[in-house]
């Protein structure tokens, strides 16, 4: 192989790696959903390991969308790029935003019947 032939090779290894795949998305969104999910762990744990990851659920879940939102607009330009990961990850932060709101609103809700 000639040198022109490995110096391509190593500017497109390095041109694919920077292209948008969405995997810090998915990555955002599945914390942001597992964050949901820890004041529902046992009385055992500790509640700083059961209370603090809540507080995170809202921030974490928006910076997944945006996060999304943003190598879905770089993808837009490419006709064999992979959307499924930027896709998931949206999704899964709309769902972590969602989830809390609808359960905030539902409380509020029921205090003023009470």
């Amino acid at each position: 192989m000639s040198s022109v032939e490995r110096t391509v090779r190593a500017r497109e290894r390095r041109v694919a790696a920077r292209e948008p795949t969405g995997t810090v998305a998915l990555l955002l969104g599945v914390t942001a959903d597992a964050l949901m999910g820890c004041p529902l762990l046992p009385a055992m744990a500790s509640a700083w390991v059961r209370v603090v990851p809540a507080y995170f659920v809202l921030p974490v879940g928006i910076c997944a969308v945006v996060s999304g939102a943003g190598a879905l607009a770089r993808m837009r330009d490419q006709a064999g790029a992979d959307r499924c990961r930027a896709r998931a990850g949206v999704a899964l932060g709309v769902l972590a935003i969602v989830v809390p709101l609808v359960a905030i609103g539902w409380a509020f809700s029921m205090l003023g019947h009470a």
